[in-house]
């Protein structure tokens, strides 16, 4: 989505995104709390049954990818081996905050996505 700007147009984008690694039990949720606070994104973060994180974000292209930069470092424990980030449609009227959800409230646990990665690769976390 567009939107005018002073001297250029902001682009508004909402990813899905996979976090494969050493993710969960190292303050990783909370990290990613804190940065898409810090940098006015919405949306939410949970760890799946696959010891990984899945993560939605939305807002300007640009903030978005600084989120996604600060993903790849992660907290001092975690260990980030892969990003997987998919475009999907915005949601308008959305709440503006940024939440960590509990793995259970999550509908798709595992993009298609992802989930053809570890089958490719055998790289199940343990």
């Amino acid at each position: 989505m567009l939107f005018p700007g002073n001297d250029e147009k902001i682009i508004i984008k909402r990813l899905s995104i996979s976090i494969l690694g050493r993710v969960q039990c190292v303050g990783f949720r909370l990290y990613a709390k804190l940065t898409a606070n810090a940098l006015g994104l919405s949306g939410w973060i949970s760890n799946n049954s696959y010891k990984t994180v899945d993560c939605e974000a939305q807002g300007e292209e640009k903030t978005l990818d600084e989120f996604c930069h600060e993903l790849r470092k992660g907290p001092f424990l975690s260990r980030v081996k892969t990003l997987f980030i998919d475009e999907i449609p915005i949601i308008s009227g959305i709440d503006t905050r940024f939440l960590i959800i509990h793995s259970h409230y999550v509908r798709n646990e595992l993009s298609p996505r992802f989930g053809k990665a570890l089958v490719k690769t055998g790289d199940f976390p343990d």
